[in-house]
């Protein structure tokens, strides 16, 4: 038992975490310290985000926006989604049977999908060094001005292989992100599917009747 617990508390929380992140979860959740860093690496994790998530409908960069959205925009996604994705997700699993506290599900939030987000962050950036600045450009523009054959409009322009790889690293960072979240709380990464499901409805159902009481009023005037 001494030796398994050992082995165990050897587990690395940034490459484990892609082949045993249950075991990484727990190790992680035992921890006294933590949470320690995890406001900084919200606020790194978020800028970076904001850096290869950031799009325009022109060319010429604009990079005073840009760096508004990255310096401002980014830390403030970043610790949102740690604290809110974290205490609803908490919410939403002991709805259906889970244990997770919020300081619990931050554990996993963090670990197990922020940190983890990092190789779909890598791989564009490897597109931006490839493309440019061609890469903050809208498919829309690019099509517009420069004409793009089929595959170029699916891919937006981004070499297939990034894609290919961009797509792999999405679907393993899901299972990882969902046995994360089951860790967390006790029950089956299938249970924490049904979570995120859940929580899905619960954001974009109120919108829906939201848009619908708008169509209707602009109709009946």
């Amino acid at each position: 038992m001494e030796n398994e617990q050992q082995n165990v508390e050897r587990l690395n929380p940034w490459l484990h975490i892609w082949v045993k992140p249950r075991a990484v979860i727990r190790q992680e959740l035992d921890k006294s310290n933590r949470e320690k860093n995890f406001i900084l690496l919200a606020i790194i994790i978020g800028m970076l985000t904001a850096i290869t998530a950031y799009e325009q409908q022109s060319f010429g960069l604009n990079y005073g926006l840009m760096a508004l959205i990255v310096l401002i925009g980014g830390p403030v996604l970043g610790i949102i989604t740690l604290y809110f994705g974290s205490w609803i997700n908490a919410v939403v699993g002991r709805w259906i049977g889970g244990v997770g506290r919020a300081s619990d599900l931050r554990v996993s939030m963090v670990r197990g999908s922020m940190v983890p987000s990092l190789a779909t962050v890598a791989i564009s950036l490897v597109d931006l060094l490839i493309r440019g600045e061609e890469y903050f450009v809208s498919v829309d523009t690019l099509v517009e001005v420069r004409g793009m054959n089929i595959l170029d409009m699916v891919t937006g322009g981004t070499p297939p292989i990034l894609v290919l790889l961009s797509v792999i690293a999405f679907i393993w960072l899901a299972v990882v992100n969902l046995k994360s979240i089951g860790e967390a709380h006790g029950f089956s990464a299938w249970m924490a599917l049904l979570t995120g499901v859940i929580i899905a409805a619960i954001l974009v159902i109120p919108f829906m009747i939201l848009g619908m009481i708008v169509a209707a009023f602009f109709i009946a005037i």
